[in-house]
């Protein structure tokens, strides 16, 4: 299954010999096949695309400590399907809805009446919301109201033990 710990792993094991340059030309070769398609998927699946490239992107910046790119259009899509995301999980928990703020925007994630606030840069809301920031980082960050039920949600993914450097 896709994303799956074994499905990562085989990936990682099959390229673990390749030198960057090949693996670079591999990505350029599926780009090709993949990039004249973009415009005819429906924008849900866009989406995901574009929040699942822009989360490794950020992966790889922090793993050849090259920060950057962290006020990109391509974030704050991330950051709208996270909140989305985030929404539904608040949703089936049932609790109150969490207001999210970031730059000008706003959104309601869940759809009970609002209890709590989180504010944050679309950085590191998507980190946080994507499973990249630990849960005393997700603690951090700036909520209003009694966030306690909401800071294991906030991860889709599990959080990280120990802080990671972007």
């Amino acid at each position: 299954h896709a994303g799956s710990q074994e499905w990562t792993q085989a990936q990682v094991d099959r390229r673990s010999q390749l030198t960057r340059a090949e693996i670079v030309e591999e990505w350029e070769s599926l780009s090709r096949d993949l990039e004249p398609s973009l415009d005819r998927i429906r924008p849900g699946i866009a989406a995901m695309v574009i929040s699942d490239a822009v989360t490794h992107e950020h992966d790889l910046r922090g793993a050849v400590d090259r920060p950057g790119a962290r006020n990109s259009e391509a974030l704050l899509i991330a950051l709208e399907r996270s909140v989305k995301r985030f929404g539904k999980r608040i949703k089936d928990a049932r609790l109150p809805s969490v207001i999210v703020r970031c730059e000008e925007k706003t959104w309601q994630a869940g759809v009970l009446t609002p209890a709590v606030e989180l504010q944050g840069d679309r950085f590191e809301l998507v980190r946080a919301l994507n499973g990249r920031r630990t849960i005393k980082e997700i603690a951090s960050l700036r909520w209003s109201g009694d966030a306690r039920s909401y800071i294991e949600l906030a991860p889709s993914n599990p959080p990280p033990r120990v802080s990671l450097s972007e």
